[in-house]
């Protein structure tokens, strides 16, 4: 038994399970290997095959995460293909009748208790194995690395061009998909990716929209179609706690909230049902980002690191680990190939998107830092600060450029306008200000509130105001004036954001809700 190698295929999701059952066949004194990485690429996919081709027995783990895995399926396949003996194992219910036809004629080892007549069971199912085949010659071609079938809708909706019948076809899969409830958000999702291609149809997009459920849609700027929800208020709720950290997807078709409950999460903005959990900081997150071009999301958190999440998949894509206190703000560059936080360790720092490499850190704070900024132009960072200051950086030397020194009390928001020549910032105690860029001088006040949250409307002609009670306060740059209230939350507002299109605008609160708000109204 000592020379008996044994090869498990099984789903990442049920690896608890899966282990379990490798260490009964180590006891037994068998080999075993399975993948214990999942990390994913040609050489991680090159290891499984060789580790198929040496194998005595393929041991395919029966749960039912399993049946709907595109790799065990690939894995299963090139097994038999080889002659390999192939014992099914039944680790938790499953249903028998979604199994390949080939599998259910094969008599399976019932493991779901995993007690010691199932662990006798399972040595004598192997020990009675008919004797090996030889591997055929020559050897079967090896499956190409896997790719989900939705990855590959996806690189066809992504494709330059689409022809009338590869638009219905696309159509007529994902409908498939939205059936089964594993894939039914990733379906909703490359929906309204194919609802953006240039060359769509009429039909197809009318029964896009009916799919979907959206009550209306428009263009933005002559190009972009965007869906967009009703008018009516919307509530997202599911966090287990304050939220802090709110964003819109580039696209606008998703709202992104971050809270203490360690998570963040990913909302439909025609539904409001939630579309995936981002799972992996292990301290309250502060606030998020969304990338310029709308594929990945940056977080901040209690945990002292920054994360950077790839937003087609929810996997975590970098771990920036540098700051040793809390992580509060962050931002990416206008071309996003940099990242921007600030942390409570009195720090900023600029970070490489692709590889995570700390680039500069920016000191002078005396305090915990707060808010940052990066400008359109990327050229400057702003950073404010418990120090009651905000602080304007050179990005290319890293150094002060200057201080708006007028604030009375730790300032918690900063944010450029969107044409670079202005500022606003926002104290504890109640005042926000608004800046010139080129003096650092103030240029008026807006009003008397807790800027807990600002964002500015992409014409930059107002901004929205979280205001430390239960209200959000939208506000006319040019005048100073207060242009409307937002009620409905029922405590403190934490944070707020204006979406790229500028007809809604995006609150988060205490409370442990988001809620979504059209200014027009």
């Amino acid at each position: 038994m000592a020379n008996f190698n044994i090869f498990i295929s099984y789903s990442s999701k049920s690896r608890p399970v899966v282990e379990a059952l490798a260490v009964d066949l180590e006891a037994l004194g068998y080999n075993v290997w399975f993948d214990r990485h999942l990390s994913g690429g040609q050489d991680w996919w090159t290891e499984i095959l060789d580790s198929i081709r040496r194998c005595h027995l393929f041991l395919f783990a029966l749960t039912p995460e399993v049946q709907s895995s595109y790799p065990c399926q690939l894995e299963y396949d090139y097994a038999t293909a080889l002659n390999k003996r192939v014992l099914p194992v039944e680790l938790t219910d499953i249903n028998i009748a979604r199994l390949p036809a080939s599998l259910q004629r094969v008599q399976f080892v019932d493991y779901r208790l995993r007690d010691k007549q199932q662990v006798l069971a399972l040595s004598k199912a192997i020990t009675l194995l008919p004797p090996g085949k030889p591997l055929p010659k020559p050897l079967p071609t090896p499956p190409e690395i896997p790719i989900p079938p939705i990855a590959k809708i996806r690189e066809q909706i992504d494709s330059a061009s689409l022809t009338s019948e590869e638009q219905k076809a696309i159509v007529t899969k994902l409908k498939e998909l939205m059936a089964d409830p594993e894939t039914l958000i990733d379906a909703r999702m490359l929906f309204k990716r194919l609802y953006k291609h240039e060359d769509l149809l009429a039909s197809v997009e009318k029964e896009i929209k009916s799919i979907l459920n959206v009550k209306r849609a428009h263009r933005d700027s002559g190009k972009t179609k965007i869906l967009v929800l009703d008018e009516k208020p919307r509530v997202f709720t599911g966090h287990a706690g304050p939220v802090f950290g709110v964003a819109y997807s580039a696209d606008n078709s998703m709202v992104l909230t971050g809270g203490i409950d360690k998570t963040i999460r990913l909302w439909d903005i025609s539904t409001g049902q939630e579309i995936r959990k981002l799972l992996g900081h292990t301290g309250s997150v502060w606030n998020i980002a969304c990338s310029p071009r709308g594929d990945t999301l940056l977080s901040s958190s209690r945990d002292h690191t920054a994360r950077l999440w790839d937003l087609d998949t929810g996997n975590q894509i970098q771990c920036l680990m540098g700051h040793t206190d809390s992580v509060w703000g962050v931002a990416y560059s206008p071309d996003g190939r940099t990242l921007l936080t600030g942390s409570f360790d009195k720090t900023i720092r600029l970070w490489d998107t692709a590889s995570g490499r700390q680039l500069k850190c920016l000191k002078g704070h005396t305090a915990a830092v707060w808010g940052v900024a990066y400008s359109p132009d990327g050229q400057t960072v702003l950073s404010g600060s418990w120090d009651k200051t905000v602080r304007q950086w050179d990005v290319a030397t890293g150094q002060e450029i200057c201080q708006f020194s007028e604030h009375h009390s730790p300032v918690i928001n900063v944010v450029y306008s969107p044409d670079g020549n202005s500022a606003l910032t926002s104290e504890k105690d109640g005042q926000v200000y608004l800046w010139d860029i080129k003096s650092c001088q103030k240029i008026r006040q807006l009003g008397q509130m807790a800027g807990f949250g600002l964002a500015y409307a992409p014409d930059g002609q107002t901004a929205i105001v979280g205001s430390g009670d239960t209200k959000a306060q939208l506000w006319s740059i040019q005048t100073g004036k207060l242009l409307h209230q937002f009620e409905g939350h029922t405590e403190t507002i934490t944070n707020v954001d204006f979406a790229p299109d500028g007809c809604t605008v995006l609150t988060v609160s205490t409370d442990g809700t988001a809620r979504l708000w059209n200014p027009g109204n």
